[in-house]
């Protein structure tokens, strides 16, 4: 689950990277299929997520790194896995795959 949780994060990442180095050089039907494919990819997984997720399940707690640590306090910077958490990424990736931002622009001359 750890890894999945990290996919999530890191496909938009990754096709923010491409799409920012290449995308001049690329076409733009491809710029735009990239962009949408790699939020789809998240919204599966974080839909498959959820349904594997029971209402008794205990939020799963995934902890990146360590941030900073003051006076023997460590504060850690990582990830909560509960229902809500997973409904509110489903509502943000999904609403980017139903309406991508630059879809109108692939069908403008």
């Amino acid at each position: 689950m750890e890894n999945l949780v990290y996919a999530i994060i890191l496909l938009p990442l990754l096709g923010f990277l491409i799409n920012g180095l290449f995308g001049k050089k690329l076409p733009k039907m491809l710029v735009g299929g990239l962009a949408t494919a790699v939020v789809f990819g998240s919204f599966c997984i974080a839909v498959s997520l959820f349904m594997n997720f029971d209402s008794e399940s205990q939020p799963v707690i995934v902890k990146a790194f360590e941030w900073f640590r003051v006076n023997g306090v460590q504060i850690n910077f990582g990830f909560q896995i509960d229902q809500l958490s997973l409904m509110m990424i489903m509502i943000i990736t999904g609403d980017r795959v139903a309406d991508p931002p630059l879809l109108h622009r692939l069908h403008e001359p």
